[in-house]
């Protein structure tokens, strides 16, 4: 998820992340993935930092440069 520069800080990013957090309640870790410079945004609404992260993808072609 990526809000327009001209529209960050208005909320929709919020209200976006609110509404796919909700069905998440309840479960004892939920983990959304922060590009860096953008922990901030995470941070808010409480995550916390993760030291180690994997992830398998399905075509190694899709993943990030900096993996």
């Amino acid at each position: 998820m990526a809000a327009h520069p001209d529209h960050q800080g208005d909320g929709p990013g919020r209200a976006i992340m609110q509404k796919l957090a909700a069905p998440c309640e309840g479960h004892l870790k939920t983990a959304p993935f922060a590009n860096p410079g953008t922990e901030g945004f995470y941070r808010k609404p409480g995550s916390h930092k993760m030291n180690t992260a994997m992830a398998l993808f399905q075509n190694p072609n899709t993943r990030s440069r900096s993996a």
